[in-house]
C-alpha cells in the first residue's frame, strides 16, 4: 500500500507542475480467481491480477478523465496530458469540483487471515458438487457449480489533502441442483459469501438448491387472482434495488427521479423507517468515505414512512443546493455517479408468525424482473417460483405464474410488518418480514 500511495502523491504533485490545481486519484488493484468443477472435474480455471490508476482533473470549469493501467513514469504522464486535453476540450460544467478537503481516513483492513492452498480450493468445489449428488440421488444434473476468489486494494488521494485506502478479500462458492421428470424440469441454486474459504457454507449452498429443485419438479400454479404475498428477504432485495432510482440525487438532476416532488410525503406504509448505514455492524463490508473522499455516515432516507433525503454526490449535490450524503460513486476508469451503501428497513411492530397469519404466496425466486420493470412508473411483472403457505406452514411449492404490481404502490399500501430483521445472501440488505396484500398472481 505505501508504494500505492507513492505513486497517487507522484501524481498529485506532476499534475500541479502542469498547471492543473484541481484534480484526485483512484488507484485499483486485485488478483481473482474463479473455478468451476463438473463431474467431478475442474471445467475452467481462470486466475488474473490487475491494476489500473485513473485521474480526475478540473481545468477552467471543465473535466476530464484519463487512466493507465502502466505505473511507469511515461505512461502516467501521458495519462495527466490526455485528462487535461480533455479537459480543455470538455464542455463547461459548474456543478463538478474537487469539493473535500484536509482530511485523512484511516486504512481499512477488511482482510480475515486465510492460508488456504489452491489444492484445498479445488477440492471445496469438487466437494461442494459431489455434495449435492450425494444429498440426493434424484439430481439429474449440477450445471452450475463453482468457487471464486477476490482481493482488492483501493487508494483514493485529492489535491485537497484528501486521502483513504481501504483492503478487501472475499471469498464465494455456488452450485446448483437440475431435476427431470417425464416433461418436467426444474433447477434451483443456492450460493454463500464468506471472507476466508473455512467460512463458506456449502451446506447452506447444497440444502438450498436441493430442496428448492426437488420441490419445484412437483409445484402448481395457482389460479389467476389476487394473493398476499411475502417476499424471500434476497427477492425483496432485488425489487428494493431495482427501483433504487427513487433515492438518486442524479436522477433528480435529470428531472426523472419520480419522488422528485415528495419530500415530507408518505411513500411506505407501516411507519416503516429505512436507512442507508455503511457501517451497520451486519454488513459484509464496511465503508468510511466514497469515491470522492467524503466522509460516510447513516442516511435516514425515509423516516416513520416519510421520505427524507435523496443520495448525492458533490455534483448532484452543488445541483440541488444541499450537502453530500457521502455517496459518490466512480471508478479508477469511471465518470461520477451516486449509489446506495446497504439498506436497513426496520420499525415494524409484529413477530413473524403475525405477519404470516393466513394463506400467502411466498416468493423464493424472480425471473425476468430487469426487462418488466419500468423504474419511473414503479410498474413491474416477472415469473415466480415459490410456495404457498397457510399460518407459516407450506401447503404447496409453486412455479409457472407471473406476477405485476406497482412497486411505489405496494410499499405505500404495507401493513403488515415483522419486528425482526433478516439478512439477505449478499449482507447488504437488511428487512423484516413484510405481508404484501392482494398482488395480482396470473398462471
Amino acid at each position: 500500500m505505501s508504494n500505492y500511495l507513492n505513486i497517487c502523491e507522484d501524481i498529485i504533485k506532476l499534475s500541479k507542475s502542469k498547471g492543473i490545481t484541481e484534480c484526485d486519484v483512484i488507484l485499483q488493484s486485485g488478483e481473482s480467481l474463479d473455478i468451476s468443477v463438473l463431474e467431478g472435474d475442474v471445467d475452467k480455471y481462470e486466475s488474473a491480477s490487475s491494476h489500473v490508476v485513473g485521474i480526475r482533473t478540473i481545468y477552467n470549469n471543465r473535466v476530464g478523465m484519463a487512466y493507465s493501467e502502466s505505473f511507469e513514469k511515461k505512461s502516467i504522464d501521458t495519462m495527466i496530458d490526455m485528462a487535461k486535453a480533455n479537459s480543455e476540450a470538455g464542455e463547461e460544467n459548474k456543478h463538478e469540483k474537487i469539493s473535500f478537503s484536509n482530511a485523512s481516513f484511516e486504512d481499512h483492513d477488511q482482510v480475515q487471515k486465510d492460508t488456504s492452498t489452491l489444492d484445498e480450493k479445488i477440492e471445496k468445489a469438487i466437494t461442494l458438487e459431489r455434495t449435492v449428488f450425494e444429498k440426493d440421488k434424484n439430481v439429474k444434473n449440477n450445471p452450475h457449480n463453482g468457487l471464486s476468489f477476490s482481493k482488492g486494494e483501493y487508494l483514493y488521494m485529492n489535491s485537497h489533502q484528501v486521502s483513504g485506502s481501504a483492503r478487501r478479500q472475499y471469498f464465494s462458492c455456488y452450485t446448483s441442483a437440475f431435476y427431470e421428470k417425464a416433461s418436467q424440469s426444474s433447477l434451483a441454486m443456492g450460493s454463500s459469501l464468506a471472507y476466508t474459504l473455512g467460512g463458506l457454507d456449502i451446506d447452506y449452498c447444497v440444502t438450498k438448491s436441493i430442496r428448492n429443485g426437488s420441490e419445484w419438479l412437483r409445484a402448481k400454479t395457482l389460479e389467476t387472482g389476487s394473493y398476499d404475498v411475502i417476499f424471500d428477504t434476497d427477492i425483496l432485495s432485488q425489487l428494493f434495488y431495482t427501483f433504487s432510482n427513487i433515492y438518486s440525487g442524479k436522477e433528480l438532476m435529470k428531472n426523472v427521479n419520480p419522488f422528485k416532488d415528495k419530500l415530507g410525503e408518505i411513500v411506505i406504509g407501516g411507519d416503516l423507517t429505512i436507512t442507508d448505514d455503511p457501517q451497520y455492524k451486519e454488513n459484509f463490508f464496511l465503508s468510511y468515505f466514497d469515491d470522492e473522499g467524503c466522509k460516510q455516515k447513516p442516511l435516514v432516507l425515509v423516516e416513520n414512512g416519510k421520505l427524507q433525503s435523496f443520495i448525492h454526490n458533490s455534483v448532484t449535490a452543488d445541483f440541488s443546493n444541499t450537502t453530500s450524503t457521502g455517496h459518490g460513486v466512480r471508478g479508477a476508469k469511471s465518470p461520477l455517479s451516486v449509489g446506495l451503501n446497504n439498506l436497513i428497513i426496520s420499525g415494524g411492530k409484529l413477530n413473524d408468525l403475525e405477519v404470516q397469519k393466513g394463506k400467502y404466496f411466498e416468493i423464493h425466486k424472480l425471473q425476468g424482473l430487469g426487462s418488466g420493470a419500468n423504474s419511473i412508473t414503479g410498474e413491474f411483472s416477472a415469473a415466480a417460483s415459490g410456495y404457498f403457505c397457510e399460518d407459516g406452514e407450506v401447503l404447496f411449492p409453486v412455479k409457472g405464474v407471473t406476477i405485476s404490481g406497482n412497486f411505489h404502490k405496494m410499499m405505500r399500501d404495507i401493513e403488515f410488518c415483522g419486528q425482526k430483521i433478516h439478512s439477505s445472501n449478499s449482507r447488504r440488505f437488511f428487512a423484516p418480514l413484510v405481508k404484501f396484500l392482494q398482488m395480482k398472481i396470473a398462471s
